[in-house]
């Protein structure tokens, strides 16, 4: 098998050795957020990489997803491997986790790629608006009754999922994908297991957050389904299914869209505020879950049927809370996994395995 650059040993000091292995995803990353740079001084905007924020943003998950990590790997231990010296086994694992310098080598390059990546995303997509007002909303409603034999998405899906509490767990499944996806990175982003997809993975979300998220959404600018009244004069055929979420939320339990959605349209209005962009084509969330699907079906069967569940829930969430047109899903399942495909095409890397459930 051929050795991976990524999880060969490296001795401290060779940071730059560690990201020879990351040098495409780097390069465009680095591109694409000197080309944010350059739109902001043109106009006159601010654009900076808030390190502090994502050093605690991973501060935060890092502990946490560690002490889950380490529980599993305890009741493993205890459970199935049984081994002669349990605590002599479990402190030379806690030793490997926090201690080795090659995790820390892999994992800082995969971050700070992710963290350039990212805060280019919100820069442009906070400015979609500016650059072109939402003026797709329409025709994406228009595609969409095309699609579904005349009724829109979410009135087939009312009557399916329709109730209360099955609105609760998907508002919740769809709140829960920040914390899937972050603790996805640093899975990626530790693992020592020597067939980790993980250049295949951060590549494949490079180009998606940045052709799909960034220029795709600025040509389709579009604001979504809650927002339909805001931006398009006369009748509202999403007012049905907002009128049900706000009733459901004031009167049965809370459904976490409605506040976000608030908050980004009050931002976007000009009030100040943490969280900003509106962009309905195509639905990172639903992209970055197709990619996630794909890399658990390198772990095994069962997690591979586990991300297909949450990608459905996704897909369908997306549409039921009024974040998306049903067509924004279906268009970005197709570009992650054509940029899936074209990551293997590009890395040369098609068997690359599995994430980390082994050798972790």
């Amino acid at each position: 098998m051929r050795a991976d650059p990524l999880n060969t040993p490296v001795q401290m000091g060779t940071f730059a050795a560690a990201l020879r292995p990351y040098r495409l995803s780097l390069t465009i990353a680095l591109l694409f957020c000197l080309t944010g740079q350059l739109v902001a001084m043109a106009r006159g905007d601010s654009f900076t990489v808030d390190i502090a924020g994502y050093l605690k943003v991973f501060g935060l998950f890092t502990p946490l997803l560690a002490i889950a990590w380490l529980v599993v790997m305890f009741l493993h231990m205890l459970l199935v491997t049984r081994p002669a010296s349990p605590l002599r086994a479990y402190g030379l694992l806690l030793k490997d986790i926090f201690l080795n310098p090659a995790r820390w080598h892999t994992a800082l390059p995969f971050l700070v790629i992710i963290m350039l990546l990212n805060a280019t995303y919100v820069y442009f997509k906070a400015r979609i608006p500016m650059v072109l007002p939402f003026s797709w909303d329409v025709e994406l409603t228009r595609w969409d009754r095309l699609l579904h034999g005349g009724t829109l998405p979410w009135e087939w899906l009312q009557m399916v999922f329709g109730y209360p509490i099955v609105t609760f767990i998907l508002s919740f499944i769809y709140y829960a994908w920040f914390v899937i996806m972050i603790s996805a990175w640093l899975c990626f982003a530790f693992t020592r297991n020597e067939r980790a997809p993980r250049q295949r993975f951060l590549l494949a979300f490079v180009l998606n957050w940045m052709i799909g998220g960034s220029l795709l959404a600025t040509l389709f600018s579009s604001a979504g389904p809650c927002y339909f009244d805001r931006v398009v004069d006369g009748l509202n055929p999403y007012a049905g299914l907002m009128d049900y979420l706000y009733f459901v939320h004031e009167h049965v339990a809370v459904i976490w869209a409605l506040p976000l959605q608030e908050q980004l349209w009050s931002t976007h209005a000009g009030a100040d505020g943490d969280l900003a962009g509106i962009s309905a084509m195509p639905s990172m969330h639903v992209a970055t879950t197709t990619l996630l699907m794909f890399a658990a079906w390198r772990v095994n069967r069962r997690l591979g049927y586990a991300g297909l569940l949450f990608l459905l829930a996704i897909l369908i969430g997306s549409v039921h809370l009024g974040w998306h047109y049903a067509v924004d899903g279906y268009v970005s399942i197709v570009l992650a996994t054509g940029f899936w495909w074209l990551s293997g095409r590009l890395l040369g890397r098609y068997d690359d395995g599995a994430c980390v459930i082994r050798n972790a």
